[in-house]
């Protein structure tokens, strides 16, 4: 492998999605998923296998499925009021 875990780390965490592990199945499982294809993208391009580009080309689809994914759980706490109390 081409650089250290450190960078390969930092390179997957970059795209991770951290869901609670009491979302429905269905959603961890996508998040898993697109934790996979990430993974061994980057793999391949740690491994001088793929470019840069064509690495951004396949986690691209990943990230808009997390920004969608953001966006409906933004959606549905839109309406609840969370009190704040200030701190001194």
């Amino acid at each position: 492998m081409i650089g250290d875990i450190e960078t390969y780390s930092e390179l997957s965490d970059i795209f991770l999605l951290n869901i609670p592990l009491d979302q429905p199945e269905e959603l961890l499982e996508q998040a898993f998923q697109r934790a996979r294809t990430i993974e061994a993208a980057t793999t391949r391009m740690l491994n001088g296998i793929i470019d840069v580009q064509t690495f951004l080309d396949i986690v691209e689809p990943c990230q808009d499925d997390m920004d969608g994914f953001l966006a409906d759980v933004e959606s549905q706490i839109e309406g609840i009021n969370l009190i704040c109390i200030p701190t001194q």
